[in-house]
């Protein structure tokens, strides 16, 4: 046989799957013909689909070398490459291959992957276009134009794409996972829960669809579905850590477990997902003894317009730069926005690490030489956890964006305060040790062109209007009780609720048929569409005179709203951080008199205010004023003790 029939029946044997048959017979080739070009090609496809990549590579650039210019050569080279991580490498050869062949529609596809993964996004989306032109049908090229139009906000454009990629393959799974996200996002939870039910009919063995089913249901307030399904998905995957983390987040909506429970469920986490990482940590870290300054490094994916940006600029530009460096790593899409704009002049270093690996976030890190590494996300990123169970620094605290025990032995300190996390109270609770901040653990910033504040709303519409602008997910049956007596107590009274789940059927069906069941009528309950802008978003809080927290999850950010509004916050203490932050936020701006220990004092003390409306002017009066003089709007003050804070940490 001549060389390129041997060559051929290695083609032949790897279509049919025979790929050990194959490479011997390319080896063989290579053995009397080290410069071969197609054999060293066919060994570098093999590798490939063995995922060894550096030896595909190898193999590739050996067959480039041996026959230049073979685009199929360019392409999978490019493949190989951008498997590794190497994206702007596989950007050159995709280029390459594009160049000898222009009409090469899955080459125009592959380069837009890659450009989207360099959240260049415009740049992709072109390309994905010209894949089609090229050819239709491309079903994969469909999938990631809709991702690329999803990530850009143009839902429309995504549903458009995902849709013409089932109409040519029915049962495409990808594109019906992310039919079900845009779906999602448009508050369409029916039809999402449909694509994801079919996904799960044609892979039974994958747990995310199960996972994205249970967190529609936490959107719309079905807790304990939500729950369910997300257990489905551990079951299916029980390694599956971002399902794990997004259970521990629900777990803490959940007014059926004890906080003895919820805790046990953060260890079983570490159990599963951090012990086997333990083994990657380094034996020892950098000194802080060679520095003069403090090198504090911050993680989240929120450094955009977020809840939680309104606490951040004391903490990161406030930080006193002749004891202490910033650095933020931000998990942000893209460019971020016009808050990740602001915030990238507050810190010495800024380093986008969405889509980097959680290894290399890691390497990074160490190499950065960070002395405090400060979690803002907990169990609402699915990446934070895993990097911070790498210990890459060596001292190591969480805050802000999560109200529980992160679970993780590798997290030291929790930053909290005594109204919070009372003395006694919560300790046995968390794998950190408790780090309490003099007077209030956080620190509100309100946006500068926050609206003025408007006279109460019983003045123009001869009625008192509640308010409850938490997320739909705190909304529990207990609180809807409370809130159906105190429409009783108070004739005439309405309640408006406003979220990013209002505009969702199933919400507002589930919300009223809970309001119904409590003989509470359809037409004193209101719920407002979602703002696109904090202005517009805060300008709402002129149409309620007070406002009612959730519970066992407070309002962190919109308990603070409501007051920079001035409009009174109701809130129910409980004994967990979750269900305390309210009593923090009203203790510090002087309203005690807000907090009630009891679900009957909560409902007393909402009705007898509803009733004094010469006191509820005098909040709308005043409230924005005593805020600004209070400790929760004390930029400099707050910075100070966190740097105490923050020094104590790192000589401990």
């Amino acid at each position: 046989m001549t060389t390129e029939q041997v060559l051929a029946l290695a083609r032949q044997l790897i279509d049919a799957g025979q790929f050990p048959q194959a490479e011997s017979i390319c080896r063989q080739v290579i053995a009397q013909m080290p410069r071969q070009a197609e054999a060293l090609y066919l060994l570098g496809l093999l590798a490939t689909r063995a995922r060894q990549l550096d030896d595909a590579i190898r193999w590739f650039e050996q067959s480039l070398a041996s026959q230049g210019g073979v685009p199929e050569v360019h392409f999978n080279l490019g493949e190989a490459l951008r498997f590794q991580n190497r994206n702007d490498d596989a950007i050159v050869q995709y280029r390459r291959a594009i160049e000898l062949r222009p009409q090469w529609a899955e080459a125009h596809s592959a380069l837009g992957i890659a450009l989207a993964v360099k959240d260049d996004l415009g740049a992709a989306a072109g390309e994905f276009e010209r894949a089609l032109e090229l050819k239709p049908d491309l079903i994969s090229a469909l999938n990631n134009l809709g991702n690329v139009r999803m990530e850009q906000e143009r839902l429309d454009d995504a549903v458009a794409a995902y849709r013409r990629a089932i109409e040519l393959q029915p049962n495409y799974p990808e594109a019906l996972l992310n039919l079900g996200g845009v779906y999602t996002q448009q508050n369409r939870s029916a039809d999402a829960i449909a694509c994801y039910e079919k996904v799960i009919a044609l892979r039974p063995a994958d747990p995310l669809p199960h996972l994205r089913i249970g967190m529609i249901c936490r959107n719309v307030g079905d807790i304990e579905g939500a729950i369910a399904a997300m257990r489905r998905a551990l079951q299916i995957a029980p390694n599956f850590a971002w399902a794990h983390s997004t259970l521990l987040f629900t777990l803490n909506l959940d007014d059926a477990l004890t906080p003895k429970q919820i805790f046990q469920e953060h260890r079983d986490f570490a159990a599963r997902h951090e012990a086997p990482l333990k083994a990657t940590r380094p034996t020892r870290h950098p000194g802080t003894d060679r520095r003069e300054k403090i090198r504090v490094g911050y993680v989240s994916p929120n450094f955009r317009q977020h809840s939680v940006a309104s606490f951040l600029e004391p903490a990161i530009k406030g930080l006193d730069r002749e004891r202490f460096e910033v650095i933020c790593y931000a998990a942000v899409r893209g460019a971020g926005d016009a808050v990740t704009a602001r915030m990238k002049t507050w810190a010495e270093e800024w380093k986008n690490i969405h889509r980097v690996p959680t290894e290399s976030v890691a390497q990074m890190i160490r190499d950065d030489g960070i002395d405090l590494l400060i979690d803002l996300a907990g169990h609402t990123s699915h990446d934070s956890m895993q990097l911070f169970a790498r210990r890459p620094a060596p001292v190591q605290a969480t805050w802000l964006g999560y109200p529980n025990t992160t679970g993780l032995d590798a997290m030291d300190y929790r930053i909290t305060d005594a109204h919070a996390d009372p003395a006694g109270m919560t300790e046995a609770l968390h794998t950190e040790k408790l780090l309490r901040l003099a007077d209030c653990f956080l620190c509100f910033t309100p946006p500068a062109d926050s609206p003025p504040i408007a006279p109460p709303s019983f003045e123009r519409n001869d009625h008192i209007t509640f308010g409850v602008f938490n997320d739909m997910s705190k909304i529990r049956a207990g609180m809807i009780e409370r809130w159906g007596e105190i429409l009783c107590e108070v004739p005439d009274s309405k309640v408006v609720f406003k979220s990013r789940a209002t505009e969702d059927p199933i919400a507002r069906e589930r919300l009223l048929a809970e309001f119904s069941r409590r003989g509470i009528a359809p037409d004193r309950i209101s719920m407002l569409p979602w703002d696109p802008s904090q202005q517009s978003h805060l300008a709402r809080y002129r149409e309620i005179d007070l406002s009612l927290d959730s519970y066992p999850y407070h309002g962190t950010t919109t308990t603070c709203e409501s007051l920079w509004m001035s409009v009174p916050v109701i809130t129910l203490a409980g004994r967990t951080h979750a269900s305390r932050v309210a009593v923090s936020l009203l203790t510090n701006v002087g309203v005690p008199e807000l907090i009630a220990t009891t679900p009957e004092e909560y409902v007393s003390i909402a009705v007898t205010l509803a009733r004094d409306l010469d006191r509820l002017r005098r909040y709308r009066q005043t409230l924005r004023d005593r805020m600004l003089a209070s400790r929760l709007m004390d930029a400099a003050g707050f910075a100070r003790k966190l740097a105490v804070a923050y020094e104590s940490m790192v000589a401990s």
